[in-house]
């Protein structure tokens, strides 16, 4: 018994710990038949819309540009290896193909075209190397699995089937350049980038799993979590996310051990709401976080969603409701209205940090500025500003850094006539 009550108080000071900090899920946008969303990074984001057009945000989603993908072709999944190169699969009804960007998705051309298979999924691992899987259609092998890959961006496609069963895959996660993930029945793994395939048991229970590494993973049903800590091979119940009949999952996200979420529907009172729910302690808890859509008698089924990290992610609804999710990790304040004789980016104080940290700048005269963090790998985590009018002066920013893990960091400002990286260390 004591040890039930420790174990309610801990996550009761947990949940407080988090509901002291600004965050929260917002409605940004409303795209017109959008489905599918994909974020490179914390300001470079995609999303479908409807037969033919595709959605682009250069602002983290604050503002959407239309572009016209290919008329009638419906899109089921967006990838992109870096901000310029991208692939979108789908089908027309009676045909898969896949459609190719070069510009961040200005403009699309076909790759693969007049296909009968309905490709469900893509990843895109590099700019040379991607894969994607769904289903066939033609009348010699109905319903067939196909995984298909190219190493050359698409100049040509090499098609497999691992293993004869009438299978849709519909989700793939790749960890790395060679380890990745391929969920349906039954559901697949590869050590080598794709070039070969192991059949996991296969467990009807599981949906839309998230892996974290290559053996720890979570994967919903209906109300319920399951987990596996032996990358797939075998898979137990964890918790109920709530009450039986009453909620569906149509998409799980984990950032690390602790953070994850659930996405999907409820029923309630006839309606169709949206569903999010939010784990801080590996999936042994679960709390559902509010959005508040005005349904106006519209479901708000939650479609898709990327998380990308634990202070960031995004998703689309059924009715073409796009939701963010931020946690505000810094306060930029102007310091003088003095004008500095130069630009300058200093160091942060203190240095190493644990988890707040000061970085102040000065501006010689007016600029549009961008300031943001990155990790060791140069991947952007965190926008502090993004191309924000600023008069000259001196300003501070004060970076919360709580929810990041211990490690080295760089920040980086960028302004029309000056620009300088800085390196931060945070210690916990």
């Amino acid at each position: 018994m004591k040890q039930f009550f420790v174990t309610i108080f801990l996550l009761i000071i947990a949940l407080l710990q988090i509901n002291a900090q600004t965050y929260g899920w917002k409605k940004i946008a409303t795209l017109n038949g959008a489905g599918r969303i994909f974020f490179i990074d914390s300001v470079h984001g995609w999303a479908s819309g409807g037969s033919d057009a595709i959605y682009r945000t250069t602002d983290g989603g604050a503002t959407w540009a239309s572009y016209p993908g290919v008329n009638a072709f419906g899109i089921y999944s967006i990838s992109f290896a870096d901000t310029l190169y991208g692939w979108c699969v789908g089908s027309d009804g009676a045909y898969g193909r896949i459609i190719h960007t070069t510009n961040g998705g200005k403009t699309w051309e076909f790759q693969l075209e007049k296909f009968r298979r309905f490709y469900l999924n893509v990843f895109a691992a590099s700019i040379l190397k991607n894969i994607t899987a769904g289903q066939t259609k033609n009348q010699i092998t109905p319903d067939t699995g196909k995984i298909i890959q190219t190493t050359d961006s698409g100049k040509s496609w090499t098609e497999t089937t691992p293993f004869d069963s009438s299978v849709v895959y519909n989700k793939i996660q790749f960890l790395d350049s060679l380890n990745g993930f391929i969920w349906g029945k039954p559901p697949l793994r590869t050590r080598d980038g794709g070039k070969t395939w192991q059949a996991l048991p296969q467990d009807d229970r599981i949906e839309s799993p998230s892996f974290i590494d290559t053996l720890r993973g979570w994967g919903g049903y209906s109300y319920g979590m399951f987990h596996t800590i032996d990358g797939g091979m075998s898979w137990k119940f964890q918790s109920f996310l709530d009450q039986p009949d009453q909620l569906s999952i149509n998409d799980v996200d984990f950032t690390d051990s602790l953070n994850g979420w659930a996405f999907g529907f409820q029923f309630y009172q006839g309606v169709v709401l949206d569903a999010i729910y939010r784990t801080i302690d590996g999936g042994n808890n679960w709390y559902r976080e509010e959005v508040g859509l005005s349904q106006s008698g519209s479901t708000a089924e939650i479609s898709h969603a990327q998380m990308l990290n634990k202070n960031l992610g995004w998703a689309v609804c059924s009715n073409g409701s796009v939701l963010k999710y931020q946690i505000i990790t810094s306060v930029v304040e102007k310091l003088s209205e003095q004008r500095p004789k130069t630009f300058i980016l200093r160091q942060n104080y203190p240095n190493p940090f644990n988890p707040i940290t000061t970085i102040e700048y000065e501006l010689q005269k007016h600029q549009t500025v961008t300031l943001f963090i990155t990790d060791a790998l140069g991947k952007r985590i965190e926008t502090i500003l993004n191309n924000t009018f600023q008069e000259a002066g001196a300003y501070r920013v004060k970076f919360d850094g709580r929810l990041m893990a211990s490690g080295i960091y760089f920040y980086t400002i960028l302004t029309e006539t000056f620009s300088d990286t800085k390196q931060m260390i945070l210690i916990k």
